[in-house]
């Protein structure tokens, strides 16, 4: 199934709805809600409580983007496999990485989409803050480092760092990384974690609680 990715697929499927031909002129509220527990270990002070709900229609404060990338893949590292069971089977390590390889792939996927309509390329100067799905705040740091160092090789800049930053697991490198990002990243993604350190991880809700 779609895990954490299930809040996202509703809200975009009910922006489909309502551009469509089939809307009846109402409007939709969206909720993001999930079991976020996980079995006595190391994962479990992670989890959370909270739910999100989003009222959907014209005319919105939030405009959503027409310009969207989506990654897919068929991956263990995060399931349920017993109904009878509310407790996730996770491989931590194969599960970041997961995360990271969707990353680079929609964003990869987006630029192109980006040039096709917009003529030029898509940059991370371009907005002013960033968001990222919130399993724990130590991983939206790794993204944000990561989509920097990404926005950097389609700039063909030099790196603050000597190496190619290309393998996810070198933490040597990551943290090289993310000491030369470190002003940016308190300034473009750090207060979009201001709910998900008081709440915890609530699964398909951690976005939009930024």
């Amino acid at each position: 199934m779609n895990a954490c990715y299930g809040g996202t697929a509703a809200l975009f499927n009910t922006i489909d709805w309502i551009n469509g031909d089939s809307w009846n002129q109402k409007l939709a509220i969206v909720v993001c809600a999930d079991i976020a527990l996980y079995a006595k270990g190391a994962a479990r002070p992670t989890g959370g409580v909270g739910a999100i709900a989003m009222l959907i229609g014209p005319n919105a404060p939030l405009e959503i983007d027409s310009i969207r990338a989506t990654s897919a893949k068929h991956a263990y590292d995060f399931y349920k496999p017993n109904p009878a069971s509310e407790y996730p089977v996770v491989d931590g390590h194969f599960s970041i990485n997961c995360y990271l390889e969707s990353l680079d792939d929609a964003w990869n996927s987006f630029n192109e989409k980006y040039m096709k309509k917009m003529g030029k390329r898509f940059s991370l100067d371009s907005s002013d803050y960033y968001c990222f799905h919130t399993p724990f705040g130590k991983m939206t740091q790794k993204a944000f480092v990561r989509l920097l160092y990404n926005d950097h090789l389609l700039k063909a800049s030099s790196l603050p760092i000597d190496e190619n930053y290309a393998s996810f697991n070198d933490r040597k490198k990551y943290n090289e990384l993310a000491a030369a990002f470190a002003g940016i990243w308190k300034e473009k993604c750090l207060p979009s974690l201001q709910f998900s350190q008081l709440v915890g991880n609530i699964y398909t809700g951690s976005l939009y609680g930024c």
